[in-house]
């Protein structure tokens, strides 16, 4: 409900605004979250349809358009699409926040290395922003579990995750993962809170 209400609010963004991808990001992380992927892309790709952004122009906003494409495309499974647009996006200027996409879509590939190859590329790097690390922190944790990292080793990227995720309130980074990790990681987390 109180979603529902910000979005209402924010609304008048999404039209005549430089700030109407910031909305139709909101919105598309919204529908991820409470629908199905595959809405939350037919909704991201109509409104941007029709509001079609210009390179030179690039904003943050345009920035987050592309990277709510890419993770609707890989929760929705469609991991070469997600490659393909990743890969034409890759001249923009900020194109340093597609690491978070670009590790999602190797996690969601099954691809456990290089998604961590990718995460820690980001992590530590101060020029991106602490929710983009967040995002990286938990793909890390959860690709640990792909590649058959020590237990500890993924109890501390986890740990480690879900400190900056609780730090910002925000649990997009793990409603984002494929749901057998999430689950996974859920039942780890359990076992850390039970140790304390």
């Amino acid at each position: 409900e109180t979603a529902t209400d910000c979005l209402r609010q924010a609304a008048a963004l999404e039209s005549g605004s430089e700030f109407w991808l910031a909305y139709a990001w909101i919105r598309s992380m919204h529908d991820l979250t409470w629908r199905e992927p595959d809405y939350a892309l037919a909704r991201l790709d109509s409104v941007m349809s029709r509001n079609p952004s210009a390179d030179e122009n690039e904003t943050l906003s345009d920035t987050l358009a592309v990277r709510a494409r890419a993770d609707l495309l890989c929760c929705a499974g469609r991991l070469n699409g997600a490659r393909a647009f990743l890969k034409a996006s890759a001249h923009l200027r900020l194109s340093g926040f597609n690491l978070v996409p670009e590790a999602r879509m190797h996690l969601w590939g099954l691809d456990g290395a290089e998604a961590i190859r990718i995460a820690e590329r980001g992590m530590h790097d101060p020029k991106i922003h602490a929710p983009a690390r967040a995002h990286l922190h938990a793909i890390r944790s959860a690709a640990m579990l792909l590649t058959g990292a020590d237990a500890t080793e993924v109890t501390s990227a986890l740990r480690s995750a879900c400190t900056l995720c609780t730090e910002m309130s925000d649990v997009l980074p793990f409603v984002l993962m494929p749901s057998n990790l999430r689950a996974a990681l859920l039942e780890l987390h359990d076992q850390m809170t039970h140790e304390i």
